[in-house]
């Protein structure tokens, strides 16, 4: 793998921050990474889009993890789970996207 790019490729795209090299491109963080300075940092399993690495902060989700799920309507970030269904403690508001239940309520 790469350490440095070029400038004809200058987007390095690492697994995680803990990876001395990765893959350049010319491409700005490709879908499954996000921007940590002038280095795109692989997304959580579960993204396919995302804020930072934390399973928490999808902005969307891959096919096979499609449940997004949030605290909030407001919230831009989730996270993302595979089940049929919306988790314990979250109703459907749209298809494949869940908000978290009020806290008076038991489910």
């Amino acid at each position: 793998g790469c350490i440095t790019c070029s400038a004809e490729t200058p987007f390095l795209h690492k697994n995680s921050a803990n990876n001395s090299s990765g893959l350049c491109s010319d491409i700005h963080c490709l879908s499954g990474y996000f921007e940590d300075d002038v280095i795109c940092l692989k997304c959580h399993p579960s993204c396919s889009e995302c804020q930072d690495a934390d399973p928490s902060s999808c902005f969307a989700c891959i096919s096979s993890y499609p449940y997004w799920h949030r605290d909030d309507v407001a919230q831009t970030t989730g996270s993302c789970h595979q089940a049929g269904e919306c988790q314990f403690g979250y109703f459907p508001v749209e298809p494949f996207s869940c908000l978290k239940c009020h806290q008076s309520c038991g489910e």
